[in-house]
């Protein structure tokens, strides 16, 4: 009872670091939602640790997670389920490569495993701690600069929108190359990584792409 007690906390800590870092990418005010926030933290933590510890089920954990947190943010944000749908996938993404970046941390430095993370109460709950940090840390470098995502017709021409869309790329294929590395296949790497450069190369001929088409828009309605 202890022990599941003491994952609750953690792991919920974690989920509510995780949604306030997927609402502050969006931009999404949530000083006086912080209630919602740890509700939805709550619920998260709850059905990770019943499909993980009470049944087992590792593979559907995160289908699970995934579909409950979209929902979710639906309601208690009034959010469209695509839109909810796209922000879940940002704080899986970020979550994981933190999850990742901390558990390689560890190795390197032999304070940890994959398989103490998985079976020791202490090491999983640092662990935790240590993804929650790194979360916190991207958390106040968007408050701080107030940088995030945006939807409109306007911002989004604006440079740092494609800049942007470049961290996520990097993001979702540097995750590919972490698991990668840790299944022990690291002849693969150069797939994930030339993928990656395809995906950067397409971001920035979009950008100067609709920078033209906007600067064609500009010139006839100047012209009327």
């Amino acid at each position: 009872m202890v022990t599941f007690l003491v994952k609750m906390v953690s792991t919920t800590i974690e989920f509510f670091a995780m949604v306030l870092l997927v609402l502050s990418a969006f931009r999404i005010y949530f000083r006086y939602a912080l209630h919602k926030v740890f509700f939805i933290a709550l619920i998260l933590s709850l059905v990770s640790l019943y499909v993980r510890d009470f049944l087992g089920q590792f593979n559907y954990a995160f289908l699970s997670i995934f579909v409950i947190e979209i929902v979710l943010l639906t309601l208690f944000f009034r959010l469209p389920i695509l839109f909810s749908f796209f922000m879940c996938i940002i704080a899986n993404i970020a979550t994981a490569i933190f999850e990742g970046l901390a558990t390689v941390i560890g190795m390197q430095m032999n304070l940890t495993s994959v398989q103490l993370i998985q079976t020791n109460l202490v090491h999983f709950v640092t662990w935790q701690l240590v993804v929650t940090a790194f979360q916190v840390l991207l958390i106040l470098f968007l408050q701080r600069y107030k940088i995030g995502f945006h939807f409109t017709i306007n911002d989004s021409m604006k440079k740092y929108n494609f800049w942007l869309s470049a961290i996520l790329i990097l993001s979702v294929f540097a995750l590919q190359v972490q698991t990668l590395i840790l299944g022990d296949l690291k002849y693969h790497i150069a797939i994930p990584i030339a993928l990656a450069i395809i995906f950067l190369i397409g971001i920035v001929l979009s950008y100067k792409h609709n920078q033209k088409l906007w600067k064609a828009r500009r010139e006839r309605l100047s012209k009327r």
